[in-house]
C-alpha cells in the first residue's frame, strides 16, 4: 500500500488525491489508489483488470469569463452506441459549467455541414437550450475535423 509523503508532513492515506504549488503557476498533483486483486485462480495466466476511475474535486471555485467550446462529431462513424457516448459526455460537461462563462457549440459531419450551434453567455435558459440541441444532433456521412477547427 503506497501512501504521499511531503516533507514535514504526515503521510496521505491511500485513495487521497493531493495537489501541491511547485512554483509560480506550476502545479503538481499526484493521485494515489489502493487496488487490491487475487490471482488465486489465474495462477501462471496474465491478470488483467478493469476499472472506472471517477474524479471528483475536493473542493470547486466559480470559475467566470472562461469560454469553452465543444466540437461535436456527427459524422457517419458516430452512429449507433458512439454518437450517445458523446451525447452524454456533452451533457455532462455542460451541467457542469458554471454561470458566467461563454459557451460554444460546433457541430461538424459532412464537408457542407460544419454548424455553430451556439455561442452565448450560459445562463440556465441557454443551458437548457444547449441540451435540447446536443440530444437533437444526428450522425451524417463525412468528417470535415480541419474545416470545424479553422
Amino acid at each position: 500500500m503506497a501512501s504521499l509523503r511531503s516533507p514535514g508532513r504526515e503521510p496521505r492515506p491511500p485513495g487521497v488525491f493531493a495537489s501541491s504549488w511547485l512554483g509560480e503557476g506550476v502545479r503538481a498533483v499526484a493521485l494515489i489508489v489502493d487496488l487490491r486483486t487475487s490471482h488465486k485462480y489465474s495462477f501462471g495466466t496474465p491478470v488483467k483488470l478493469a476499472f472506472k476511475l471517477t474524479l471528483l474535486p475536493s473542493s470547486s471555485g466559480k470559475a467566470e469569463g472562461l469560454h469553452y467550446i465543444l466540437l461535436m462529431d456527427t459524422s457517419g462513424s458516430m452512429k449507433g452506441r458512439k454518437i450517445e457516448l458523446a451525447r452524454e459526455g456533452a451533457r455532462l460537461l455542460l451541467r457542469n459549467i458554471p454561470e458566467g462563462n461563454y459557451v460554444t457549440l460546433i457541430a461538424f459531419g459532412t464537408r457542407e455541414l460544419v454548424s455553430v450551434l451556439a455561442s452565448r453567455a450560459l445562463v440556465d435558459t441557454e443551458r437548457v437550450r444547449l441540451l435540447r440541441l446536443i440530444d437533437e444532433l444526428e450522425p451524417h456521412d463525412g468528417t470535415p475535423l480541419y474545416r470545424a477547427l479553422r
